[in-house]
């Protein structure tokens, strides 16, 4: 998703999201459009620093939603600053509006403890110890009244259970190439589609709640097949201990047109032996 790199002061890269190049950004949609996924930012982000040094972004906020129109070109421009380290993504459509829109912000740091995590051996029966498990067709059925229609490449919650301060999900993807990529989109946007599910609908049941804010993230390596638990503060402390996952995430902030919601949940994804796309 780094696309081809352009000659500047500054490291640039640019992509065209296009549907030949990424067919299966169709299957994202918000209400009527098609809209680049706030999971894809991180994958951009993380894509900069292709390297085996763990990554951490702080404060990666969404701006404003980019939406893939199938008559324009949509290109979407990635800057990093090594002086301040902050990164910027910033969309155009061709045959639209000439001027780039600034989509997406965040700033890399170096982390206290390099070291990749090692790998958590914690069972789904231990994870989900105590919670109740929801169907899965009845959770998407919630998403779509809510207007997020998910095509199959988005719909990659295998299992999910619930609790009054917890989620737990097993994510798999299936029939897509993630092995090109850093954290491909639908593994992450999985992960948020999990938060969704545990944050209570508004009375009508039909708000749209979209990521906007990640304080930070913290990424070691490509995950395999994911089991994504997601804890209130307090909640942690009645689970089995052990070290961070090969993706950490702090509380996300969520807005609806109601407004913003800042969830209390914070992530870790773990892995097993099994590969996360087949």
């Amino acid at each position: 998703m780094l696309g081809r790199s352009i000659d500047g002061p500054l490291p640039i890269w640019e992509t065209e999201l296009s549907p030949a190049a990424f067919p299966y950004l169709g299957d994202h949609r918000v209400g009527e459009n098609v809209v680049f996924p706030g999971a894809g930012y991180v994958e951009a982000a993380l894509a900069m620093f292709d390297d085996e040094t763990p990554c951490r972004i702080e404060n990666l906020a969404f701006h404003r939603l980019l939406v893939l129109d199938p008559a324009t070109i949509n290109t979407l421009r990635l800057s990093f600053d090594p002086t301040t380290r902050e990164i910027t993504m910033y969309g155009r459509r061709t045959g639209d509006d000439p001027a780039w829109v600034l989509h997406a912000n965040g700033r890399r740091s170096g982390l206290a403890d390099p070291t990749p995590p090692g790998p958590r051996s914690l069972s789904l029966e231990v994870l989900t110890a105590g919670l109740n498990e929801v169907e899965r067709a009845s959770i998407y059925a919630r998403f779509e009244r809510a207007g997020l229609r998910y095509g199959p490449a988005f719909q990659d919650l295998r299992r999910l259970w619930l609790g009054t301060e917890e989620v737990v999900a097993e994510i798999e993807v299936e029939g897509l190439d993630v092995n090109r990529y850093q954290l491909h989109p639908a593994v992450l946007d999985a992960a948020f589609q999990a938060l969704l599910a545990v944050l209570r609908p508004q009375a009508d049941g039909t708000s749209i709640l979209v990521p906007v804010e990640m304080a930070e993230i913290r990424f070691s390596e490509l995950p395999v097949r994911v089991n994504c638990g997601l804890t209130a503060p307090g909640a942690a402390a009645r689970r089995p201990s052990g070290r961070p996952g090969i993706l950490c995430c702090s509380p996300l902030t969520a807005r609806s047109r109601r407004g913003a919601r800042r969830t209390p949940f914070a992530g870790r994804a773990l892995g097993n032996q099994h590969p996360v796309g087949r």
